[in-house]
């Protein structure tokens, strides 16, 4: 390999670092953000364990309440509905939280709404990065 080819590999490893740095974010193949994909399994993960914690402390409070008073099964019974319940509104009140935060992402152009528009330089008046302030 001659030197005219490194230059122009370092050029082209200057050029990418560069507009890394100026999107303010790495992404993966494609034109999408490559962290989408753990933010959806970080709010699976954070559903499921809201129902399953609400069913558990239901369930415990059932059990202790029917060791103290005798009355299994019927305790345990009515307490773990009312940990279905609480962890049903729990994940729908995370959920439609989690949709609204989006939402306002989308309306102010930072969310999924599809591939930036412009230079690449990810503002929308067209100034590249004359207009920047570093």
């Amino acid at each position: 390999m001659d030197d005219r080819d490194d230059s122009g590999l370092k050029e082209l490893e200057a050029r990418l670092k560069q507009a890394r740095s100026s999107t303010g974010r790495r992404t993966g193949d494609g034109p999408g953000n490559s962290r989408e994909p753990v933010k959806g399994i970080g709010f699976a993960a954070r559903v499921g364990t809201d129902l399953l914690a609400a069913l558990v402390v239901g369930l415990g409070l059932g059990w202790f309440i029917d060791r103290w008073l005798g009355t299994a099964p019927f305790g345990m019974l009515v307490f773990f509905l009312f940990g279905a319940a609480a962890g049903i509104r729990n994940a729908y009140a995370f959920a439609k939280r989690t949709m609204n935060e989006i939402d306002e992402g989308e309306a102010q152009g930072d969310g999924p709404a599809g591939p930036p528009q412009g230079d690449g330089s990810g503002r929308q008046d067209g100034t590249g990065d004359a207009g920047r302030k570093d």
